[in-house]
């Protein structure tokens, strides 16, 4: 039944033949967190991360979260004395993308150089309280493997 279809027929149904079509203003859903909406905050978020290396070593480090300076929608890691820049993966298809909004995201660490690292990872949890599928590559080759808690 076409909608014109529908309004004859409750018009027709309805005292006097009027027509009164209540309009509910409905709030369109919430859109899912971000993994930006999810690790930059205020007072800044520091997560304690353990990693293994690929030769056996491990390690722990603190990752603290932060916006970037120019307002964009890519944000800013501190790990120690480096400061990468990171933004979340996007997500959908060529015809119906999502432009930074997965959990997931890669941030860059610029050495000297033509020197690099690469972080890839996964914000988890309601309120964003632990990143899994830690994964730093160095040059281009996998060099550990991790997760964080909040801490």
């Amino acid at each position: 039944m076409t909608i014109a279809a529908k309004v004859a027929r409750w018009a027709a149904v309805l005292p006097g033949g009027a027509l009164s079509i209540a309009l509910s203003a409905t709030p369109a859903p919430a859109a899912a967190p971000t993994c930006r909406d999810l690790l930059v905050a205020s007072p800044a978020r520091t997560y304690t991360c353990a990693y293994t290396f690929d030769d056996g070593g491990e390690a722990a480090l603190d990752f603290t979260f932060g916006p970037s300076a120019d307002g964009s929608a890519a944000f800013t890691v501190a790990v120690q004395t480096l400061t990468g820049e990171c933004a979340c993966d996007s997500k959908g298809s060529a015809k119906r993308p999502a432009f930074f909004a997965a959990k997931t995201f890669s941030c860059v660490f610029r050495g000297g150089g033509s020197s690099f690292s690469v972080v890839r990872a996964r914000v988890s949890g309601r309120a964003g309280d632990a990143i899994k599928q830690l994964s730093i590559w160095s040059g281009g080759d996998r060099a550990a493997l991790g997760s964080c808690a909040l801490k």
